[in-house]
């Protein structure tokens, strides 16, 4: 919810830099709040932080390997929410197609569709908050459930008819984002070993980003060759698919 606060706020401020000054002003105030963010960490005492794991952790990432080959349905939310962003799921990249080239309107409307991205964020990340109790696992049906309101959401964001209805859809679309990828996260933490937690979580962020490395690229020639719109609509027609399919797959899951 912090992160998504970020997210409200910096679009705001970055749109009204832009329209105040030019494109680069807001990079200056970035870095500027590396700086600051650098200048705080070096104020952590290490010795402050515990250590909960055993002595006999060594630290050695094949035994994260050996674990997850153990426990292979962990593999799904890492290879599904992969495959998601690689669809197109990062809506800040779609967003800045849709308003610049389809909906031809300027920077300060895209920092409006950052905000209610944002909002949607929040909403999502207060929802699955609620569910997170300690009597609520995090289920991989909840995950899933997720998935298929994403798709349609996301589909619906591609034939959005006017500017203000799409950036109404895309609230929508990282509500039902936020819930998958905080089941996700989840998912992976609530089944690994406290020793392990770490290293199967950075397994989890590299096979993450592989598929947004892989699947950016794509995208941009299809959204070149065949049309933006149907480059998102594609993207939450599959999401919504697989999400369907694999629902009614997963009761033999033991996540």
């Amino acid at each position: 919810m912090t992160f998504v606060i970020g997210r409200l706020i910096g679009p705001i401020i970055a749109g009204v830099l832009i329209a105040t000054f030019d494109t680069g002003t807001p990079f200056i105030y970035i870095a500027g709040s590396h700086i600051v963010i650098f200048l705080v960490l070096m104020q952590i005492r290490m010795e402050d932080l515990y250590q909960t794991s055993s002595d006999s952790a060594s630290g050695n990432l094949r035994e994260a390997f050996v674990f997850l080959n153990k426990n292979r349905a962990l593999y799904l939310p890492m290879m599904i929410t992969a495959t998601f962003i690689g669809l197109g799921m990062s809506f800040s990249l779609i967003s800045s197609l849709m308003v610049r080239q389809v909906f031809e309107e300027d920077s300060l409307h895209l920092g409006f569709v950052g905000i209610a991205l944002a909002i949607g964020g929040l909403i999502g990340a207060g929802v699955i908050a609620k569910r997170s109790v300690s009597d609520h696992r995090p289920r991989f049906q909840t995950m899933l459930s997720g998935g298929i309101i994403l798709g349609f959401f996301w589909s619906l964001a591609a034939i959005a008819p006017t500017f203000w209805s799409y950036a109404l859809i895309v609230l929508f679309v990282n509500l039902s984002h936020l819930i998958v990828m905080t089941t996700a996260n989840g998912i992976i933490v609530w089944n690994s070993p406290i020793d392990l937690q770490g290293r199967i979580y950075g397994i989890y962020l590299f096979v993450f980003h592989l598929g947004y490395g892989i699947g950016a690229p794509l995208l941009g020639v299809l959204a070149k060759e065949i049309g933006i719109r149907f480059m998102v609509g594609t993207g939450g027609v599959l999401v919504l698919l697989l999400s369907a399919t694999l629902l009614r797959s997963s009761k033999s899951q033991s996540i």
